[in-house]
């Protein structure tokens, strides 16, 4: 995939202006950071149920330990 985006000086005054330039092109489902532009798509409900089932009735029990050192 090739992306074409087209900036202005102004659009580099801040991140902001940046990010609100990106926004302008792409619009609002993408994440705009200093090193890296991330794109977020929607699945279709399908797909969703598919990958989050309801779990009536059941219990999910699991146990954390925390890694990090005190």
């Amino acid at each position: 995939m090739t992306l074409h985006l087209k900036f202005e000086e102004k659009d580099f005054a801040t991140l902001k202006s940046f990010e609100k330039a990106v926004y302008r092109q792409l619009g609002n489902n993408v994440y705009v950071g200093t090193d890296s532009l991330c794109f977020y798509f929607d699945y279709p409900k399908e797909l969703v149920a598919r990958l989050r089932p309801s779990y009536k009735g059941n219990q999910l029990e699991f146990e954390l330990e925390s890694s990090k050192s005190t």
